[in-house]
């Protein structure tokens, strides 16, 4: 969840000082924000897969016969994606066309970033792992002792 919110913050924030922005170096420089949020979107729903389906609780919870393979579940989710993509396409065309530049959908993306910051910190939520998938209690120390 942390990594998604960082992701779409910096998306955001880059999208809409690059629209502010009229020095090219600037604009250039906050392209790397987009690369952020295409690498978190890439790989983190994958990753997320792999790991439910290396947890204990998934694999015994499974009737027989009943049971999809990860296949099926990679390429939902490769669908979602690109389904994404192509509703996204749909609405930049209109939404340019209607503001007369490509700024509009700069801002729009910008505007929906947020969004995407603020449902993602409110409504998501995880629940906590069982206390025996925990990591070992020297690596959940503080980075900085308490004083």
């Amino acid at each position: 969840r942390t990594l998604y919110f960082v992701a779409y913050l910096a998306f955001g924030l880059g999208t809409g000082l690059a629209t502010l922005s009229r020095n090219i170096y600037v604009v250039l420089s906050l392209c790397a924000t987009y690369g952020i949020l295409f690498a978190t979107l890439c790989t983190l729903p994958y990753s997320l897969l792999c790991d439910y389906y290396q947890s204990r609780e998934f694999v015994g919870s499974q009737a027989e016969g009943t049971r999809r393979g990860m296949g099926v579940d990679i390429s939902l989710l490769s669908c979602q994606y690109f389904l994404a993509q192509i509703l996204v396409a749909l609405a930049m065309g209109p939404l340019t066309a209607a503001v007369g530049s490509a700024s509009g959908a700069m801002y729009f993306a910008s505007l929906v970033s947020f969004l995407g910051c603020l449902f993602s910190s409110l409504c998501v939520t995880y629940e906590s792992p069982p206390t025996e998938e925990l990591a070992p209690a020297e690596e959940q120390r503080p980075l900085l002792p308490r004083a």
